[in-house]
């Protein structure tokens, strides 16, 4: 089996509970046994581990890199991106479980956790491909309403392109390179991301 990286605030299969997102110690208080931070909601410790070199520091509140890095290098050094599936969806679904009975991001209508469903994305991990494993920005959505929202998400990482003023040729590219990636692990959303292309491309 391949080495799985973690990032800090998700399960770790090898310990129980959850790291707090920003240190080591156990996420989630008697009030809050599902928050992501070890009071819960937030993160009271000044002994942090950074979120990019796992490296422990000392945050002194008036860091001009933050409270989740150890340095303006790690801070600025792009996340490495982990591929959504395997067991990782799996921890994450068990995680959102917790959040039912709720309703669906889209639809606004009851989903049942005995009916196919999944965890879906705020900003849709096409185009904030770094807020994929943000437990924040999870939401539980049917899996129907998450399919037909497939192709919103290559308009959202287009027009995200487009805003960084990144050229047109350049935006098919990476959208390409993003629908091949997705292939494996998600074709439904890939055939979709692929339609949307061709589409673009031939107007």
């Amino acid at each position: 089996m391949s080495e799985t990286l973690f990032d800090l605030g998700q399960p770790d299969p090898e310990s129980s509970p959850p790291r707090c997102r920003l240190c080591a110690r156990p996420a989630g208080t008697e009030g809050q046994p599902h928050g992501a931070y070890c009071r819960g909601g937030h993160c009271s410790n000044t002994d942090r581990i950074c979120q990019r070199c796992d490296g422990p520091f000392t945050w002194t509140g008036s860091d001009p890199v933050g409270s989740k890095y150890c340095s303006t290098e790690c801070q600025t050094r792009p996340t490495p991106m982990r591929q959504w599936t395997g067991r990782a969806v799996t921890e994450a679904r068990e995680f959102m479980a917790t959040k039912f009975p709720t309703i669906c991001a889209h639809c606004h209508e009851p989903v049942s956790i005995t009916r196919p469903w999944v965890v879906g994305h705020k900003k849709s991990r096409t185009a904030y491909p770094e807020l994929t494993w943000d437990r924040d920005n999870w939401q539980i959505e049917h899996k129907r309403c998450s399919d037909q929202s497939a192709w919103q998400a290559a308009h959202e990482r287009t027009a995200r392109l487009t805003e960084h003023h990144v050229d047109t040729a350049d935006v098919v590219r990476q959208l390409l390179d993003v629908a091949l990636g997705m292939i494996g692990d998600d074709p439904d959303l890939a055939e979709v991301m692929i339609s949307y292309l061709r589409d673009r491309t031939t107007r």
